[in-house]
């Protein structure tokens, strides 16, 4: 359609049309990200000609070609009808119509009669019907990272905490009717710690498993799903054997590539270091156990960045770490990887943070994001960088950066918090779990009334342009709502130290980067110019048409 569109563009037609047009707010134009300059934190990127527009509220990339760009342009100048288009630009109206109705049919161009898209929120049903569980069975592990989320490297040994066989039965049960009683339909079990798969922790794995099966046939109609997070240290093929029997898949995380690993996480055993770490993670893979390894930029890591988007990303090279693993013929493929970010836990530390963490850890991410795009140019099939961190930008509308406070909960030898990282030093409340108290209630009941707060829109970007902060706003960009929420005492939010130290100087080559992406696998080297107008993802969404505030109060 579009190709017969572009050839009629500059016939000559005396018909007049009425309809007002203008574009949608909050897109965001998408230009080439030609490469980068510069060295270590000083990098910058290198901007070329545009090429597509992202819609922060559908989350569609749109490929634009020239024609249409100049129709889009028109229209920003506050050209709105078809005959102030057609004088703006020699394209004959009714063409222009035609031309407007696939723009309004990705959202990019609005009528007189439309509703303005920030008025259009989408949940996905996760929101709706989902319940994720924080399963902490220990505070013991073999390793010190850094800045551990759950506390482990500042916990004695001889005062962690271990869950018995009978709490986690009792928990486990509670956690399954509470999600029954609150309507959900899937419930996702992280297996964690400390290190879950320690030895003397794997009876107690075993004994979960026996009440799962338990409850899932006493609740049908709950689907459960496990996964375990580890830090690898652990997966011996009996293990591996076991996972797969039990149907749990695993995440496994690693600090850095080599000795940047073993350093970053203070091992000081043979069989803790990195190069067991991988073994273990060929073992999941040839066992057929669904997997991912997650991997965390630390300022102390930065430049270790590009080097494991080579390793675990580049097929084609010898550093690949799959490239001798046993693969079915034609299938050998980039391996799952999710990228977090580490935070300060102290004023001291967010302080360095400000004043060189950031611009550390985002130099690392450039020069890996310069081996990203390469290996797209050379054809590799590398996986979105769509989710990092908190941020989640091609999966419909994200309405907060987690889950705690709305289908997320902690549960440890203590009882249950909103978040796993509120375990450590909590007021114990594992005798009201045990009297039969809903865990989602009772998680959640220090911020009842104030749930709204935590929803991106409601939250405050101060100094951020407002077009980020749309997206931001849209797609999790809040970060760790934890900071905010102990200092806000019930008033608006603002969005954590991460998003302007990271997010924002990022998001528009994270989505440049995905953008160069589709262009590849769809039309390997075609020239942008050539580009026929189409939504190169659509992605399924749950919408409702009200006031943001509305929409999210009547999700919730």
């Amino acid at each position: 359609m579009l190709q017969q569109i572009e050839s009629k563009l500059l016939q000559e037609s005396d018909v007049e049309t009425q309809g007002r047009f203008s574009v949608a707010p909050d897109l965001t134009v998408v230009k080439n990200l030609v490469g980068y300059e510069g060295v270590s934190e000083k990098i910058e990127p290198v901007w070329g000609d545009r090429l597509a527009i992202y819609h922060p509220a559908t989350s569609n990339i749109t490929f634009l070609n020239a024609p249409m760009w100049r129709l889009f342009d028109a229209v920003s100048d506050g050209n709105g009808t078809s005959i102030e288009i057609a004088a703006s630009t020699g394209f004959a109206p009714e063409v222009i119509d035609e031309a407007i109705v696939s723009l309004k049919t990705e959202g990019i161009v609005l009528d007189s009669t439309e509703d303005d898209t920030r008025k259009v929120i989408a949940f996905g049903k996760s929101y709706l019907e989902d319940e994720e569980i924080f399963l902490s069975l220990t505070e013991l592990c073999n390793m010190g990272c850094l800045n551990c989320s759950t506390a482990v490297d500042i916990i004695p040994a001889g005062e962690a905490r271990t869950m018995d066989s009978e709490t986690l039965e009792m928990g486990l049960t509670q956690i399954v009717r509470s999600s029954v009683e609150k309507d959900k339909k899937h419930l996702r079990l992280k297996w964690a710690g400390g290190e879950p798969l320690l030895p003397k922790f794997r009876p107690l794995l075993r004994a979960g498993q026996d009440t799962i099966s338990r409850l899932s046939k006493e609740f049908p109609a709950l689907e459960i799903s496990q996964v375990i997070l580890t830090n690898g240290t652990h997966l011996g093929v009996d293990v591996v054997a076991e996972l797969k029997e039990w149907k749990v898949d695993a995440s496994v995380s690693l600090w850095g590539i080599g000795e940047g690993n073993d350093r970053m996480r203070g091992v000081r055993r043979e069989q803790d270091k990195y190069i067991h770490i991988i073994e273990g993670v060929k073992r999941l893979h040839e066992a057929g156990v669904p997997y991912n390894i997650h991997y965390v930029v630390t300022p102390y890591n930065p430049e270790q960045f590009a080097e494991m988007v080579t390793t675990m990303w580049d097929t084609q090279s010898e550093q690949f770490i799959g490239r001798n693993w046993n693969w079915k013929e034609n299938e050998k493929r980039s391996l799952p990887v999710g990228i977090g970010f580490w935070r300060a836990q102290s004023q001291e530390e967010q302080a360095l943070m400000n004043q060189k963490g950031y611009s550390k850890m985002v130099g690392g991410l450039r020069l890996g994001f310069a081996v990203y795009s390469d290996l797209i140019k050379k054809g590799v099939q590398v996986p979105t960088l769509g989710t990092i961190d908190y941020l989640n930008l091609y999966e419909g509308v994200k309405p907060t950066s987690c889950g705690s406070f709305f289908n997320y909960v902690a549960f440890g030898a203590s009882g249950v918090a909103p978040c796993h990282e509120e375990l450590y030093g909590m007021e114990p409340n594992i005798d009201q779990v045990r009297k039969g108290a809903n865990i989602i209630e009772l998680a959640n009941a220090g911020i009842k009334g104030r749930q709204s707060n935590l929803l991106g829109i409601n939250i405050e970007y101060p100094g951020i342009d407002p077009r980020v902060s749309i997206v931001l706003a849209l797609h999790g960009g809040a970060a760790c709502p934890r900071p905010g929420l102990q200092q806000s005492d019930g008033h608006l939010l603002k969005a954590a130290p991460t998003v302007a130290g990271l997010y924002v100087p990022i998001l528009d080559e994270l989505i440049a980067l995905e953008t160069q992406r589709r262009l590849y696998a769809v039309e390997n080297t075609v020239p942008p110019a050539h580009l026929e107008l189409r939504k190169v993802r659509a992605l399924p969404m749950f919408g409702m048409r009200a006031s943001w505030s509305q929409a999210c109060s009547s999700a919730l």
